[in-house]
């Protein structure tokens, strides 16, 4: 049986000499008889048990085994093969796999073979991987995407593109936005984006938002990371609710 204990916690436990400390995240305890995550008791075997973060600084996976099942957060991973388990990543926090299947914390991805999958880094995080021919973002296949000229742009965690779309990245989810593909362009600081009919500000989720009065021909960007035209120096301050902000030229105010 699982029980949730909410006194259970590593001040506690520390003060009693009751645990051990068996993840460098702190999240996988063992009590006496018990394991637990974020306080809450695994149905796993106690003496065994061990966490599979990998090492290094933050490489916190969230798998732990007892050498008969495979956990992910607390949860059993159903299938998954303790003595063949291992981590694909260099980080441990993306992709993992047995002799069989490939894990995306501690979900199964569909029809990708630990032999022929290769993860793909961006910013030294593995959320991207493909297997014969076929992107994986997270644990959902995306067979719409075209590999072959899949790329993304400037080493930006926000897009990418192939030969039909552009994609904006966001919550390990890939969406098709509606610009041209062969005009986009990024802008320094990844604030600002554009085509060849529009400029955008970049908001909260990777959604774009029109700069409806940009004067295209004359929008450049500045050392600053800012953006101009001929009228305006835009910047973007998360802050403020997603609004774009602008100096302008003429006035001098915003």
């Amino acid at each position: 049986m699982l029980m949730t204990v909410p006194w259970l916690s590593s001040y506690f436990l520390f003060h009693t000499g009751a645990y051990i400390d068996i993840a460098s995240s702190g999240r996988y305890l063992r009590c006496l008889d018990w394991i637990y995550y974020d306080g809450r008791s695994i149905p796993a075997i106690a003496y065994n048990f061990r966490s599979l973060d990998v090492e290094g600084e933050n490489n916190l996976s969230g798998y732990g085994t007892d050498g008969v099942d495979i956990f992910f957060k607390g949860e059993t991973v159903l299938g998954a093969e303790p003595r063949s388990f291992r981590c694909l990543s260099e980080s441990g926090n993306g992709y993992w796999c047995d002799r069989q299947r490939v894990y995306f914390e501690g979900q199964v991805l569909e029809n990708a073979k630990p032999d022929f999958f290769s993860v793909m880094y961006l910013q030294n995080q593995s959320i991207f991987g493909h297997c014969q021919g076929v992107l994986y973002v997270g644990a959902s296949c995306i067979p719409e995407v075209d590999l072959a000229t899949f790329h993304f742009l400037v080493d930006h965690w926000l897009f990418a593109k192939d030969k039909s779309n552009v994609y904006a990245i966001y919550d390990n989810k890939l969406r098709v936005i509606d610009v041209d593909v062969s005009s986009f362009k990024i802008f320094e600081g990844g604030i600002i984006v554009r085509d060849n009919l529009r400029a955008f500000v970049v908001i909260s989720g990777a959604v774009l938002k029109i700069i409806s009065d940009a004067d295209l021909h004359t929008l450049t960007p500045l050392d600053c990371g800012n953006v101009k035209d001929k009228y305006r120096v835009y910047y973007h301050d998360v802050g403020l609710d997603d609004q774009i902000l602008f100096w302008s030229t003429k006035t001098g105010h915003l």
